[in-house]
């Protein structure tokens, strides 16, 4: 089994379900943490992010191009 580490913290649920059904598609593993906690009613989302993602060292850069490309698509509209 392959080592996992923290890649990448996401802003909102919304780019996190992108960025999960993207790396499904091209077959890139990741693990989503999700910060937001409904006893808290998202108290800690704006200092911990919505989620982290987390993959294998050799598919960070994979990761990491995909949520650049969420992200760029979104400063565009």
């Amino acid at each position: 089994m392959r080592e996992l580490e923290k890649v990448a913290t996401l802003e909102n649920e919304f780019e996190t379900q992108l960025l999960e059904e993207i790396l499904k598609e091209r077959g890139v593993d990741a693990f989503f943490k999700h910060y937001h906690d409904m006893a808290y009613d998202g108290l800690y989302t704006n200092t911990l992010g919505w989620a982290g993602v987390y993959g294998a060292r050799e598919d960070a850069a994979a990761i990491c191009a995909a949520l650049a490309e969420i992200r760029q698509s979104a400063r565009q509209e």
